[in-house]
């Protein structure tokens, strides 16, 4: 009986372990960045990604995909800091951007309020990924406010 005991509390112990591994969290969120974090996965090729939606998954069911913000910046008109990330996948990660002269030109994130003010929303996603298959992630709905007379850039929503 000694045994069963000590197999089942090993393969609890085990089972508990595996699952935190594929762990994924943002925040906090500041005006232009983010700190995230992952597990550490498991796989053959454990490493994270983040995407940027136009919508999250809880918005609608049909979502394009804009670009990435890491490993490699694909977005128009946004510029990314990734020096954050110091470990991939793993804790303790900050990524920055900036939006550039041309976010004008995304029309997928980009608005013009007619104000002189503009809008810019898209959904962060922060996924684990075991070579190309998503294994688990995290969005977050960022919606930020610029004075295009100024060039000012308020956050004004995250989710």
């Amino acid at each position: 009986m000694k045994l069963l005991a000590v197999f089942y509390l090993s393969v609890l112990v085990s089972i508990s372990h595996a699952m935190s591994d594929w762990d994924v969290s943002i925040g906090p969120i500041s005006s232009q960045s983010f700190e995230f974090g992952t597990g550490q996965g498991a796989g053959e090729n454990p490493n994270m990604k983040i995407k940027v939606k136009d919508f999250c998954r809880t918005e609608s069911k049909t979502r394009n995909t804009i670009g990435e913000l890491f490993p490699t910046s694909t977005i128009p008109g946004i510029r990314v800091n990734a020096e954050g990330v110091v470990s991939n996948p793993g804790d303790g990660n900050s990524i920055a951007f900036s939006f550039e002269e041309n976010i004008s030109e995304n029309r997928d994130i980009f608005k013009d309020n007619g104000d002189k003010t503009a809008t810019v929303q898209f959904c962060v996603e922060v996924g684990l990924y075991d070579g190309d298959s998503l294994v688990n992630f995290k969005e977050a709905k960022l919606t930020h406010n610029i004075d295009l007379i100024t060039n000012f850039v308020t956050l004004i929503g995250d989710e």
